[in-house]
């Protein structure tokens, strides 16, 4: 068990680096596709052909093939939201790790029932079904600057069931927290 959450802390913090990395690219990507719109569209989008992409739960389809600066900027923008979202859960698992060993300065011992726990379990709830509401505004974005007709979309809501049921797990753990102070006052 040792050896899965020391592989598990350095997981996590390796994916939340990555995430931040997709954070920048994605900042510059929108920042590119606002400034060089003209070139972009000329160059690079009218002589691309881009058939479907599926990224992060996002499913996009385009009927022609061809996606506008305008689609580029969006799909950016929520790639910024997305990341940072991810990252913010892959830091959060991280410091519920080290929190439980009793390796952070707000740690109260090598117990996982600690109010700082609870609130990052809630918190990475709230950030997966914050996954679920981007990829429902981008679908919906996407159709406007897109338009109906040329564009099919699928959005998976799998995060928003996985955020509510971590945040039915962290009433169990300030269950647990609130447990584990009554047995701590006995002592």
């Amino acid at each position: 068990m040792k050896k899965l959450n020391q592989f598990t802390l350095v997981l996590s913090r390796v994916m939340e680096i990555l995430c931040w990395i997709a954070v920048v690219i994605a900042v510059g990507l929108a920042i590119f596709s606002l400034m060089g719109r003209d070139w972009l569209e000329e160059q690079i989008l009218h002589s691309m052909t881009i058939p479907g992409i599926d990224v992060g739960g996002l499913s996009l389809v385009l009927i022609d093939g061809h996606p506008s600066a305008a689609s580029v900027t969006f799909s950016a923008l929520a790639g910024v939201a997305l990341a940072s979202l991810s990252a913010m859960i892959f830091r959060n698992i991280h410091l519920i790790l080290r929190t439980a060993q009793g390796k952070t300065w707000f740690s109260k011992g090598d117990t996982p029932f600690q109010k700082d726990i609870t609130r990052m379990i809630r918190e990475i709830g709230i950030f997966l079904i914050s996954t679920s509401a981007v990829n429902l505004i981008w679908s919906i974005g996407m159709r406007f600057i897109l338009g109906v007709d040329r564009v099919e979309l699928g959005v998976e809501l799998d995060s928003a069931l996985v955020g509510m049921m971590v945040l039915c797990l962290s009433q169990f753990f300030d269950y647990g927290v609130q447990l584990q102070n009554d047995v701590d006052g006995l002592l």
